[in-house]
């Protein structure tokens, strides 16, 4: 696994880059793209606890079960979406190399006008969308990949010429609930001093949550720091949010996306549920964008065989705390799909909750157990993973939306019990 990079120097590469992003240091500093097995290495988080099998386990390993709820496992999708993000960060760069006149003359005339001007228009940049129902592990892969990159790279000299600058790669943003447009701009805003390690009265946040400037004063403000910086690519996360708002604010915040993303000329990355689809298409008129890169959708599997899930289970299965492991057989990945309708949040949290009966109650971990777990654990979730079923067998990408809120609501927030001896 490797661990974020907040900050690292440049170091100018040109192998592999397109003939448009020669010359240009912003993507000349990108670094190279990691395929193969060195890619499943980087993005792979093991659990940290012992797991090592005996009689009587200890308790610090008993106690950290809990760490598998924490594991990720590369998914098929994994190499499209880095050489898509890749491409795209090219892509956004090779439009503002900055030793152009105009891309300094475009960072001079940054103003209300011109942001407003750029809201009215189609979306001109690279646009990509990653779907799924809660707990199928969308922000997971997506900043897995981001953190492949370094958030901001250092320049201070390029090819004999000064070149003083802090590049952001990217900025990763919640969308707001409700829809709020200040709190999109403060998100926004506390991102990029994130980046930047700026705090206090320095910071962007501290300028933006200043309450005497107008929302279209704060994103003057913010236009200019993002342009000025180099952001490459804004990710917003949960877009289906923007729903759940008036169609008033909803309308503000998206045409104050496309009027920042224009102006700036960064890329998209959108990711929520099926719900975000409809969200897009309606406000930011990204259909022939995001078409053009594709809506990446992360399917629950329609049977047991399916390459992710079977693997998530034998890996899964491959932290036992019994001193006689069980097997999983293809009856009980079977049964594991049925109870958990192949999400992976629920698979984990469910697993996690079965060790501990088995190991305490001195049961096999098999499909009884879990049947028994899911129903007296989690209740709350059987009617919509039930639903939620009905859509996974059609192979359907629709659902419910009440169901998959459930689904959202235990995925963030329960916790494995612990257990009672």
């Amino acid at each position: 696994m490797i661990e974020e990079t907040v900050e690292q120097n440049a170091v100018y590469n040109t192998e592999g880059l397109p003939s448009f992003a020669l010359g240009n240091p912003l993507c000349e500093a990108l670094p190279k793209v990691v395929m193969g097995q060195g890619l499943i290495d980087a993005l792979a988080r093991k659990p940290a606890g012992d797991f090592s099998r005996s009689d009587q386990p200890s308790t610090g390993a008993f106690m950290e079960l809990s760490s598998l709820c924490d594991i990720n496992l590369p998914r098929p999708q994994s190499p499209l979406l880095l050489m898509r993000c890749f491409s795209m960060l090219c892509n956004s760069y090779s439009r503002r190399p900055p030793f152009r006149v105009q891309t300094q003359q475009q960072l001079n005339t940054i103003d209300l006008a011109s942001i407003q001007h750029a809201s009215t228009l189609p979306l001109q940049v690279d646009a990509l969308t990653v779907l799924g129902w809660s707990g199928m592990g969308k922000t997971t892969i997506i900043r897995s990949i981001l953190k492949l990159l370094p958030m901001v790279i250092v320049h201070t000299e390029y090819r004999g010429r000064r070149f003083y600058q802090k590049q952001v790669v990217y900025l990763s943003v919640d969308a707001p609930i409700g829809a709020s447009p200040k709190g999109f701009l403060l998100s926004i805003a506390t991102a990029l001093d994130k980046a930047l390690g700026l705090e206090g009265a320095a910071s962007y946040a501290f300028q933006i949550g200043r309450g005497r400037l107008s929302v279209e004063e704060k994103c003057i403000v913010l236009a200019r720091a993002c342009a000025s910086h180099y952001v490459g690519m804004l990710h917003i996360d949960d877009v289906q949010r923007l729903g759940e708002g008036s169609k008033t604010l909803c309308a503000q915040v998206s045409a104050m996306i496309i009027g920042l993303a224009n102006t700036l000329g960064c890329a998209l990355l959108f990711s929520g549920t099926p719900a975000a689809l409809k969200v897009l298409q309606g406000n930011f008129e990204v259909s022939r964008r995001a078409s053009r890169r594709g809506v990446l959708s992360l399917l629950a599997p329609q049977n047991e065989e399916d390459p992710f899930f079977k693997g998530l289970v034998d890996y899964l299965f491959g932290f036992q705390l019994q001193k006689e492991p069980t097997v999983p057989t293809p009856e009980l990945r079977k049964a594991l799909l049925k109870l958990t309708a192949g999400i992976p949040g629920v698979l984990t949290s469910l697993y996690v909750a079965a060790q501990e009966m088995a190991v305490v109650n001195g049961l096999p971990l098999d499909g009884k157990l879990f049947a028994g777990v899911m129903k007296e654990q989690f209740a709350m979730l059987r009617l919509a993973l039930r639903k939620l079923n009905e859509a996974r067998e059609k192979g359907e990408l629709s659902w419910d939306a009440a169901a998959d809120k459930t689904v959202a609501s235990f995925t963030a927030s329960l916790k494995p019990k612990p257990a009672e001896g």
